[in-house]
């Protein structure tokens, strides 16, 4: 287990003076990489060694408390887990004792140029350190029964992307909070739980179209590529 303390900086807030879902969701994701690179099989090494990337396939967030402009808050790791043919990371962000945010994200190893998922078995020589067990917290695919509708659409912009020229995790995050109104409403609020489901590769200029749903309390939203390819989905409460 590792832990960073970082103070939470007003240029990374939003308009509610919180720390916004997107940050929230890189913070974490760095932190698990910062172990990948750790334990000896960040993205370079797994590259070189297997010619392989690492891709995000689901992240999700259970956020409990409000982390303001101001707030020194520490991000608490834990090594791998595996759970069939892919990696989980937990990370937990605390204020002092207290749980703020709970963050789950699973990754797969990828070949590059094939693009087919490697086998777990191939991976495990790389590390320097065994993966652990743990209790699982069911992080699946999203598979939302509710009926969905068209609402807008937006176009993906360099901005969004990383240097592989495809849309970061966290503008995936803002785009679908943006979509189902999350910064709408005048009264402050946060993040209760977002889960994303990362579906396919979006490249800047790319014009998603959003369908919106809502299922048992929880919103959906689906970003969907000109050729009717699922992009994203997401669940979200606040």
């Amino acid at each position: 287990m590792s832990e960073f303390t970082k103070m939470v900086e007003n240029m990374e807030c939003d308009v509610y003076h919180l720390l916004p879902p997107k940050q929230i969701l890189e913070h974490c994701m760095s932190m698990t990489l910062i172990d990948m690179k750790a334990d000896g099989c960040d993205g370079p090494a797994l590259e070189r060694g297997l010619g392989a990337v690492w891709m995000a396939s689901h992240a999700r967030i259970f956020q409990y408390a409000p982390i303001a402009s101001g707030d020194f808050i520490t991000y608490r790791t834990f090594p791998r887990v595996i759970e069939g043919n892919r990696y989980i990371y937990y990370v937990e962000i605390l204020r002092g004792d207290t749980l703020v945010v709970r963050f789950d994200a699973s990754y797969i190893p990828v070949d590059k140029t094939a693009r087919h998922v490697l086998r777990i078995a191939q991976v495990e020589p790389l590390w320097k350190t065994p993966s652990r067990t743990a209790v699982s917290r069911n992080l699946h695919r999203l598979r939302p029964a509710c009926a969905f509708s068209p609402c807008g659409s937006d176009t993906v912009r360099w901005s969004d992307c990383d240097c592989n020229g495809h849309m970061t995790s966290g503008a995936y995050m803002s785009m679908a909070c943006d979509a189902l109104g999350y910064w709408e409403s005048e009264t402050p609020h946060y993040l209760r739980m977002l889960q994303l489901d990362f579906c396919s590769e979006v490249r800047p200029g790319t014009l998603l179209h959003f369908e919106r749903g809502e299922d048992f309390g929880l919103q959906y939203l689906r970003g969907v590529k000109p050729d009717g390819t699922v992009a994203f989905v997401a669940a979200l409460v606040y």
